[in-house]
């Protein structure tokens, strides 16, 4: 039995501790001290020096486009490009292709080279359709990446490939050098999807429900009149193994698959494409679409980059860059878009593990003037680029 003093006692440290707490806490902010609950908002951005892998040119060389990356199980940085050559000089010309690169340091020692050379994908070429790589990631060991149907003019047909041995191989192959003949998402206004990243092997930290799905937003072209960025999700839980027969991304099944309608709160799905709603774009103009996103845990936000083609006969491009909330918003553009000429860099896909200091840092992937192709120089803008980046504060 408790004595009255025993008691007194334990009430008394019961009622001192938090407000103790609270003293320290009334303390901090008084003096001044930097509050290490309190949520950081991204207000602005800076960018460096533009880096291009052929600028040490000879040896180092490549072209092509689209350089999304993901950082695998094995803690390597995988990427993806299309109309790609061989790495440093070979010139073999490949329509997909999966690469590693050392690291993003920008400078000699970031050296690239040849995963896989994607030859099952190699397409016939114009007039008939290209496959071209999209998005890319991993999740559980296992790459994810979205091949798209090219057709000229312009039709878009999606699948999801996957490889279960860290991109030796991916399936399913294609029949010959066509399309898929019963491809995931035959919608011809579907264009390509990009993976919302979230950490090494997707190991995320649960915000959003991120420890269920794996999101991508999805560029549509209703019309083909302008471009809208919707946002989808796949559940993953069963991820490599698909022995449930649950729904999951391992199943490359598109009924798993479901999107985003526009509520404010991320609530309501739906489980056809056409219904998916526009993520929040503020990037003032209707030619910019949103790219890709990537999660910064020290803002406890989303930084996503839209790029735009003010004038697609000249070679210059602008980057719109806003901060989200949640995948689904709301977003907030910061500060002005940055204009690219002559350089006319397009395709920006943040590294996901180039993030330093939670993401106040990271390094930007891209490619320059597609007119500017292909010779092996120094000078072709064709190539794998990287933009380092600075957020304030």
């Amino acid at each position: 039995m408790l004595t009255r003093a025993v008691v007194r006692f334990a009430l008394v440290v019961f009622v001192a501790v938090p407000l103790l707490s609270v003293i320290a806490d009334a303390r901090r902010l008084h003096l001044g001290a930097p509050d290490p609950n309190a949520v950081l908002r991204i207000t602005g951005y800076s960018y460096g020096t533009v880096w291009r892998y052929n600028q040490t040119y000879p040896p180092q060389t490549v072209n092509g486009d689209g350089w999304a990356t993901t950082w695998d199980r094995l803690g390597r940085i995988v990427s993806i490009s299309n109309d790609s050559s061989d790495w440093n000089g070979s010139g073999i010309p490949h329509n997909a292709m999966a690469n590693l690169l050392t690291n993003t340091k920008m400078d000699a020692t970031t050296v690239g080279s040849t995963l896989n050379p994607m030859t099952a994908w190699v397409g016939g070429g114009p007039p008939s359709g290209d496959h071209k790589w999209n998005g890319l990631i991993s999740v559980k060991g296992v790459l994810y990446g979205i091949l798209t149907w090219f057709t000229h003019p312009g039709s878009y047909y999606s699948t999801i490939i996957k490889s279960v041995d860290d991109g030796a191989h991916f399936t399913p192959v294609p029949p010959g050098s066509g399309p898929y003949t019963s491809p995931m998402f035959p919608i011809p206004d579907n264009m390509p999807y990009e993976f919302i990243q979230y950490g090494q092997d997707y190991t995320g930290t649960g915000v959003d429900n991120s420890d269920k799905y794996v999101y991508a937003i999805v560029s549509l072209y209703p019309g083909r009149t302008r471009f809208i960025s919707a946002l989808g999700r796949v559940p993953y839980g069963d991820t490599p193994s698909c022995a449930s027969g649950l729904p999951d991304i391992c199943r490359q099944n598109p009924a798993d698959w479901s999107f985003w309608t526009g509520d404010s709160n991320g609530l309501n799905w739906s489980s056809t494409i056409t219904d998916g709603a526009e993520i929040p774009n503020n990037s003032a103009t209707t030619n910019a679409f949103i790219d890709n996103m990537q999660y910064l845990p020290r803002y406890r936000q989303y930084v996503s980059i839209a790029a735009a083609y003010p004038d697609p006969t000249n070679a210059q491009s602008t980057w719109y860059v806003q901060a989200c909330d949640h995948p689904w918003g709301p977003c907030n553009q910061i500060q002005g878009g940055r204009h690219w000429n002559p350089e006319g860099l397009y395709l920006p896909s943040i590294a996901p593990h180039s993030l330093v200091n939670g993401g106040q840092q990271f390094v930007i992937m891209t490619a320059g003037d597609y007119d500017d192709c292909c010779a092996m120089t120094n000078t072709n803008r064709y190539t794998l680029t990287m933009v380092p980046a600075t957020l304030t504060p």
